[in-house]
């Protein structure tokens, strides 16, 4: 294991209960950081036999928005994960901000199906 898988456990071994039969959610965009935080997440969760559940917001804020939905549910199960999409209708203006309150109003989905914990980029 490298030096960062390393540390992104350790973190995560303190943040989140690791003994516990919930899966793990985790916020994915489809973006860099997320795309990097769901390999170390699925290799941790594996790791710790949690499940993880992998949640993306389609906000759709940009014309794209329905295919980086569809990169992301691929990703995350190519990452062993299981994968949600969830559709924000509310959203309004430009992709940056409402796409940041969309993604922040989701903490209590996860929470409403008794899962514990959550990882976001």
């Amino acid at each position: 294991m490298s030096d960062l898988a390393s540390r992104v456990f350790a973190r995560l071994d303190a943040r989140l209960n690791h003994i516990g039969p919930e899966p793990v959610a985790l916020a994915l965009s489809g973006g860099g950081d997320s795309m990097a935080l769901l390999d170390l997440a699925a290799e941790w969760a594996r790791a710790r036999g949690r499940g993880l559940l992998a949640l993306t917001v389609d906000h759709n804020l940009n014309p794209d928005s329905a295919a980086w939905t569809r990169f992301a549910a691929e990703a995350a199960r190519a990452a062993g994960a299981d994968w949600r999409g969830l559709v924000w209708a509310q959203a309004r203006g430009g992709a940056g901000l409402p796409a940041r309150r969309g993604r922040r109003a989701t903490p209590c989905w996860p929470r409403r199906r008794g899962m514990r914990g959550r990882a976001s980029s």
